[in-house]
């Protein structure tokens, strides 16, 4: 090996250790201005009734630097295999116009632990040698029914999620928008807290709006979990982007989520 071979050779070194470091200080001042005060600590020192008995790190149980999944961002969490019963046209939802898929994406990595099928501390990367493993939780493995947070297995009660949002949606929602129960659909507003996330779903066929992602990607948006809720934020109730809005008797919603339907449904909400 030459001299010049040996340089680039560290130069390398030196900037893989650098963006390592970079990430880790980044996941850790996320971690220290927001999550850390909220459920979503699972560490021994959480606030919340559900944390570690043992372990102290925050970010590990959602994400890690090295070995992560293929799921975005660099996920640490062991993912269920769980096939859902969903929303669907003889379960409450008549005016949906698409069978709704089964959920994708930041969907499913939220239902890793809140459909209570997979160990809450499952990891794919533990702590310290970097190999699959369980951390010991307090209160059990698994998240329970009688928790706070927990959504099981049927999704036919909650709004669909991983559903492609795309121009033919909107038209074909927007033209049977008559009668009891109806509404209209737009977009999010841009610079609205609520966001289309990542979907490999599809309506009519066709992907989600486009949106550029990092690296040249683009992804195709639809609704997701994470549309609605932030996992990091510290102090708002059940972790909703945008909930300023009035209480709401026409459309049955509670002050704190009015303003959030609001984002993508116009009219009268179901």
């Amino acid at each position: 090996m030459n001299r010049r071979d040996h340089l680039s050779r560290e130069r390398i070194m030196v900037i893989r250790a650098l963006a390592l470091t970079g990430f880790l200080l980044f996941i850790s001042g996320v971690c220290q201005a927001s999550i850390v005060s909220t459920k979503h600590n699972l560490s021994s020192t959480g606030p919340g009734s559900i944390k570690a008995t043992t372990e102290k790190e925050i970010c590990v149980f959602c994400h890690t630097p090295h070995g992560a999944t293929t799921e975005l961002p660099l996920w640490n969490h062991q993912l269920s295999t769980q096939s859902y019963t969903l929303p669907s046209t003889t379960a409450g939802w008549p005016k949906l116009l698409t069978t709704v898929q089964q959920p994708d994406k930041a969907s499913r990595l939220c239902l890793s632990c809140h459909d209570g099928t997979v160990a809450i501390g499952q990891l794919v990367n533990m702590p310290g040698p970097g190999s699959g493993g369980k951390i010991t939780m307090q209160t059990g493995d698994f998240m329970l029914a009688t928790d706070y947070g927990y959504i099981g297995t049927n999704l036919s009660g909650s709004h669909p999620v991983s559903i492609a949002v795309n121009d033919q949606l909107i038209a074909d929602k927007n033209a049977c928008s008559t009668g009891p129960g109806s509404y209209m659909l737009q977009y999010p507003p841009g610079g609205d807290p609520v966001k289309l996330k990542s979907t490999g779903n599809t309506y009519g066929g066709n992907p989600g709006r486009p949106a550029a992602g990092p690296a040249g990607f683009v992804y195709n948006e639809g609704v997701q979990c994470t549309s609605c809720h932030d996992p990091h934020l510290a102090g708002v109730v059940d972790f909703l982007v945008k909930g300023t809005g009035t209480a709401d008797p026409v459309k049955g919603h509670p002050g704190n989520v009015s303003a959030l339907c609001d984002s993508c449904h116009q009219g009268t909400c179901p």
